[in-house]
């Protein structure tokens, strides 16, 4: 081994990765468990909130962070496996049916600190030349709950967040207003250790396997059958 200890940064988007009793939890953890990442490296886990991460990993404070959306400008910082794991994008969800999105002009739109969908809905709003008043928030659970509570007419998730909230936070709501699909992936930072390792390819050879057999499905089908311990 020529380095020491690989550090994995994880935060919390279930199923993809969350912290379940200070074990890291999630199908990128699967993946990695899988791919054989776990058992042949020393691996610290680091738990923390995305933005905060990426932060850590820029610096080099850390060396991977799981389950991180493959965009043009983050290509240029970090190198990526290439075959992504999961597919998500953007939804905008309401307590209300909102026939028009510029009925968000002016009110309480929560949003994810840090978050690929927040950066793109920044955008869209821009161009309808619609100002909201942003209210950020560490988790996408937490947009939903301050979604739910009123505290906000809308906010900016993904689809698997709200799928996997919708039944915990009933007055929620997708609207039609999706946006930005994107793939997800393993982030490491360019010129770090482990970019010259084979890592991503073993990783991206476990991916492969795992679509072609079916059973990346299924593991991310039976997270949908646990009902979450919150």
């Amino acid at each position: 081994l020529l380095f020491s200890t690989m550090k994995i940064g994880y935060y919390d988007n279930y199923p993809l990765t969350y912290d379940e009793n200070g074990k890291p939890m999630g199908l990128f953890i699967d993946v990695l468990r899988k791919a054989g990442v776990l058992g042949s490296y020393s691996v610290e886990f680091i738990f923390g909130e995305f933005a905060d991460l990426m932060q850590q990993l820029n610096k080099g404070y850390i060396d991977m962070v799981v389950c991180v959306a493959h965009t043009p400008e983050r290509e240029k910082l970090y190198s990526f496996n290439a075959e992504p794991v999961i597919m998500n994008w953007g939804v905008l969800v309401s307590f209300k049916t909102l026939e028009d999105i510029r009925e968000i002009d002016g009110k309480n739109v929560a949003v994810n600190r840090g978050d690929i969908y927040y950066q793109k809905f920044l955008e869209i709003a821009q161009s309808f030349d619609i100002k909201p008043n942003y209210v950020g928030y560490d988790t996408y659970e937490n947009v939903i709950r301050a979604v739910n509570n009123g505290e906000a007419i809308a906010g900016v998730v993904s689809r698997l967040a709200y799928l996997v909230n919708s039944t915990k936070y009933p007055k929620v709501r997708a609207t039609s207003f999706i946006f930005s699909p994107v793939q997800l992936k393993f982030a490491i930072r360019k010129g770090s250790e482990i970019a010259n390792k084979d890592i991503l390819e073993k990783i991206d050879k476990t991916v492969a396997f795992m679509k072609a057999s079916g059973e990346l499905d299924k593991i991310f089908n039976s997270y949908f059958g646990i009902s979450r311990r919150a």
